[in-house]
């Protein structure tokens, strides 16, 4: 795998991630999902330039590489070597670390990225696990979220919140870029019922140890 990755080792990112092995599996996931979800492809060409599609006819081979991936054909290497193309792993800023909490049968450790699409890339939602899609400020889908218009679940608002009162996407890169992501504490928020209402508590929250 590491002979399309462009950054970091997977050594390398499993010790900032504090773990034995397989940290670069989630920076590899993350670029994965942003092209099978979102159609954006984060990655270098053979001469270190960023990719974006040359043309109408260049584009749908992507889309069509895109819908052999969301129908389950394990391609993107190939796809990679085909193409001569390295996954811009360096391109990325971690930015957050939940789990799903223990009331939930299917339960996920998920790592966050930010990343700066590229110009020339349109993002459109595969109309499976995502079915809408639309480019918004945060500041104004947290706005909408808190006037009942935009529906939000707790990571994603959280993560819209550490994203904001930044002037541009490079300095709010570049910001992330710069934090060690050592730091980055693991969220797994804790439900539980109380005086018959289901209460949500997070790390640091009055309350969150003792349940």
């Amino acid at each position: 795998m590491e002979s399309i990755i462009t950054g970091a080792s997977d050594a390398e990112l499993s010790e900032t991630l504090g773990i034995d092995r397989g940290g670069l599996a989630y920076w590899v996931a993350c670029i994965r999902e942003c092209f099978e979800e979102a159609g954006i492809l984060i990655a270098y060409r053979s001469d270190g330039s960023p990719f974006d599609p040359s043309d109408s006819k260049e584009r749908e081979k992507f889309v069509d590489y895109r819908n052999r991936l969301n129908s389950g054909e394990s391609i993107l290497e190939k796809m990679c070597h085909m193409e001569s193309l390295t996954l811009a792993t360096d391109r990325l800023a971690y930015l957050a670390h939940w789990i799903t909490p223990k009331i939930e049968k299917r339960r996920y450790t998920t790592r966050f990225f930010v990343a700066i699409a590229p110009s020339g890339q349109e993002g459109f939602h595969d109309g499976s696990e995502s079915v809408n899609s639309l480019w918004i400020k945060p500041e104004e889908a947290l706005k909408q979220q808190e006037e009942g218009k935009l529906l939000l679940i707790m990571p994603t608002i959280k993560n819209l919140q550490s994203i904001c009162g930044y002037s541009n996407v490079e300095e709010l890169l570049n910001d992330k870029c710069s934090i060690d992501p050592s730091t980055i504490p693991t969220i797994e928020p804790k439900f539980f019922m109380e005086d018959g209402k289901m209460v949500g508590l997070l790390p640091g929250e009055e309350g969150y140890e003792d349940h």
